[in-house]
């Protein structure tokens, strides 16, 4: 008898989890859409509060050709594969944050990142 009885209160637990994932969800979901309409109306032009953030992209082009290389050499020596760098200098694609960064410290200091990737 008491193997049944823990059969069944476990069923009536069971039965009360969904309710609670859905009202879960329910919170998750309003603030979810009020998310997006906060974004559209800051696209819009209308929502004051919201912060951004610029993250300035170096021109890939403008590094490669400031340290005398072909888009051959950079994309090996930088181990950029090579259709990204002409996707990224002919536009048809834009570097994301990271590729951004990793501009930069190629710009500022090529010697050093060839260093740390031969390995020496």
């Amino acid at each position: 008898m008491s193997r049944i009885k823990r059969l069944s209160g476990s069923s009536s637990a069971s039965s009360r989890k969904p309710e609670l994932r859905k009202s879960r969800r329910s919170g998750f979901a309003a603030d979810l859409i009020a998310s997006l309409a906060d974004a559209a109306s800051y696209v819009r032009g209308e929502q004051n509060g919201c912060q951004t953030h610029v993250i300035p992209m170096p021109d890939v082009k403008s590094v490669r050709e400031e340290q005398g290389m072909t888009q051959q050499q950079f994309a090996q020596t930088y181990r950029i594969p090579l259709a990204t760098l002409k996707n990224w200098e002919q536009g048809r694609r834009d570097p994301d944050s990271t590729i951004g960064a990793y501009m930069q410290v190629i710009a500022a200091r090529p010697a050093m990142v060839q260093k740390i990737l031969s390995g020496q």
